[in-house]
């Protein structure tokens, strides 16, 4: 049976509770393959990792001299040598300089870096040479969206960027629900509490527009990580920015994924307000899976999924001018609480042109896949 290894980043948590977003792609990858029992996943210690996984922990090794990620890496690379593993496809997902480390110890093994995030901000990616350096030696790029694989090829060789050796592999969203929700008049906005998210601008938005619409509320929901720990700055900026809204406001926090994904279900409105380079926008994939009405932005690769199935606002002139976002957002918010008929026609979009569903995406990282272990 072919073995593939699948490494995360040393900050993923493969736990119902405080998965993040590359946490969630990897588990709907295994999870809806045709062959989930051909893959180990490879993590920080776990108590309750999720099921249906063969989730190995493997501890740091020597984390003062290498790092979080390398010290991961050279644990894993020992864990290989102890139990005399060699397995057909090692996969590395979103550390370039872990897949270059593999790739150079142990030039025997296929390995493959699966690229969530824009590889020009990257340790081991930065530069046109290591860039080139990677698609030298590896198997395989894995890129979440067609803006991270023209991030990957800028300024390299054009021979080298018509490798067969880079593939876009889109994230999808498993749909819970099998019919369309019945909506609430809520407006959702979810995501991590940090300033590059544009949660503060959303909120202003909504703070200036509710008070117009008593019937309708706001919830807020993330924080500046995967897990439950005190307000950040930031996060206090935004509980301010919707304390004039009072009981027609509700600031959850962070809470566990599948709750997130029942407010999603619930709400009308969903806005991802995202100002940076968004790679795929996996809560955009989310909003449009939940039928919701969504606002997003035209930043990174946002548009690969929402156009045509949501409003999507151009903030490029303005992503220095917070009050300026927050009127864009605020005119759009209003449009949709304000037209029924627009609102409902963005929700039916969503909801019946969705081929962004995980089993696709699984299906296709399986065929990938296949093709770099044929090759």
């Amino acid at each position: 049976m072919t073995s593939i290894d699948i490494l995360l980043p040393h900050k993923e948590m493969m736990t119902d509770s405080n998965r993040g977003a590359i946490a969630t792609v990897v588990s709907e990858l295994v999870l809806n393959s045709a062959s989930p029992e051909m893959f180990s996943v490879f993590g920080v210690p776990l108590s309750n990792p999720i099921k249906g996984i063969d989730y190995r922990p493997i501890s740091f090794y020597r984390k003062w001299l290498y790092g979080g990620n390398l010290g991961m890496a050279h644990a894993y690379l020992r864990s290989l040598k102890s139990e005399n593993r060699n397995p057909d496809l090692i996969e590395v997902h979103g550390r370039a300089q872990v897949a270059a480390l593999i790739a150079r110890r142990r030039p025997d093994l296929k390995v493959v870096l699966y690229l969530h995030n824009d590889p020009r901000h990257m340790k081991g990616s930065k530069t046109p040479a290591e860039r080139s350096a990677l698609l030298a030696s590896l198997a395989g790029i894995f890129c979440v969206s067609e803006f991270i694989k023209t991030c990957f090829c800028e300024a390299l060789n054009q021979d080298a960027v018509a490798t067969e050796k880079i593939f876009i592999i889109p994230n999808g969203v498993a749909r819970r629900l099998t019919s369309q929700p019945c909506k609430q008049k809520q407006v959702l906005i979810a995501g991590r509490m940090v300033p590059e998210k544009g949660i503060l601008e959303a909120c202003r938005a909504a703070a200036s527009v509710l008070p117009d619409a008593p019937d309708w509320t706001l919830h807020v929901i993330g924080g500046r990580r995967f897990l439950s720990e005190p307000p950040s700055a930031y996060e206090k900026q935004v509980c301010d920015a919707i304390a004039s809204l009072g009981s027609q406001a509700v600031h959850h926090g962070f809470i566990p994924y599948d709750e997130v994904r029942a407010h999603q279900e619930r709400a009308a409105i969903c806005i991802v307000p995202s100002l940076w380079e968004e790679p795929a926008g996996l809560t955009v994939i989310e909003a449009l899976s939940a039928g919701a009405a969504l606002i997003t932005t035209n930043r990174g690769g946002i548009p690969e999924t929402a156009t045509g199935r949501a409003i999507i606002v151009d903030i490029t002139a303005h992503l220095t001018d917070s009050t300026k976002l927050s009127e864009i957002f605020a005119t759009q918010l209003r449009s949709l609480i304000i037209d029924e008929a627009k609102r409902t026609a963005l929700q039916q979009k969503a909801w019946k042109d969705y081929p962004f569903c995980s089993k696709i995406m699984s299906t296709k990282a399986d065929k990938v896949r296949i093709s770099v272990l044929e090759d």
